[in-house]
């Protein structure tokens, strides 16, 4: 499976945003974390998590690949409860 530059920055940004935590628990006062380096760690997960959910959701939709097993069928799938 040859990766798209869209999941390259995705994994690229998130050992970024690892990397930062970890650093700045070692920048004075040791063991805090400043609110700067938790909003952009947060934007980093988002920005990964839309990356791969929503490649995941075109795979499914518009390619026509199955769901993983285990997952419950969407919606105009299957049963329904009425």
């Amino acid at each position: 499976m040859k990766m798209k530059l869209k999941e390259w920055t995705a994994i690229v940004l998130l050992a970024f945003g690892i990397i930062l935590a970890f650093v700045a628990l070692l920048m004075p006062p040791p063991g805090e974390i400043h609110d700067s380096v938790l909003y952009i760690f947060a934007q980093i997960l988002i920005y990964c998590g839309s990356i791969f959910g929503i490649d995941s959701y075109i795979n499914r939709k518009i390619n026509g690949r199955p769901s993983p097993p285990g997952r419950s069928p969407v919606e105009g799938e299957g049963s329904r409860c009425k």
